[in-house]
């Protein structure tokens, strides 16, 4: 084959596959844009009823949180549904913008304990509360569950973890936590 000829055909076959990667280029920012995300404030702007009330607590937690608030010390506040990322942060020593300071928000960033006992004069978290139900046997859930646990004991922030309030009440868990009853009445 005359050495032109190659050339020709070398340039032909450049250019095929030049078109093809421009071509394929076009297509995904055509799927890109079909496919864009949902925004939440175009739904928000668009619908006048984008949100609904939602119960707070279910029959069980706030049955468990009355009893408790009611038992607790005086000088001890019970809060309910705490993100864990308000109660506890990555060290010291990763940096805020290190990709590790990331990954160790981030784990904890999504998560809630059912409830938290502050102590009033010092504004210190003493305890947090997981109340466990079926949910809490299924895989995924055992994982994160380990993890909370991993978490709050490097915090050094007690976590218990109970499946009913009587459970809960026992003087052995929280003896120090829960009103003495009053002798002689």
């Amino acid at each position: 084959m005359p050495p032109l000829m190659i050339i020709i055909l070398i340039v032909f076959i450049v250019s095929i596959i030049i078109a093809t990667k421009l071509i394929n280029t076009r297509e995904k920012n055509t799927n890109k844009e079909q496919h864009k995300e949902t925004k939440a404030s175009e739904i928000i702007n668009k619908n006048k009823d984008s949100y609904e009330i939602k119960s707070f607590l279910t029959e069980r937690e706030r049955y468990v949180f009355n009893n408790l608030k009611n038992d607790l010390k005086p000088d001890l506040h019970l809060l309910a549904q705490v993100r864990v990322a308000d109660l506890i942060k990555p060290n010291k020593r990763y940096h805020e913008k290190s990709k590790e300071y990331y990954a160790l928000f981030k784990q904890i960033s999504q998560w809630h304990v059912d409830y938290a006992i502050l102590n009033l004069e010092t504004y210190e978290i003493i305890t947090a509360i997981e109340l466990d139900d079926a949910s809490h046997q299924k895989p995924g859930r055992q994982k994160r569950d380990h993890i909370l646990n991993t978490v709050f004991e490097q915090a050094g922030i007690k976590l218990l973890r109970i499946n009913n309030y009587e459970q809960l009440k026992l003087e052995y868990v929280i003896k120090n936590l829960i009103r003495q009853p009053e002798i002689g009445h």
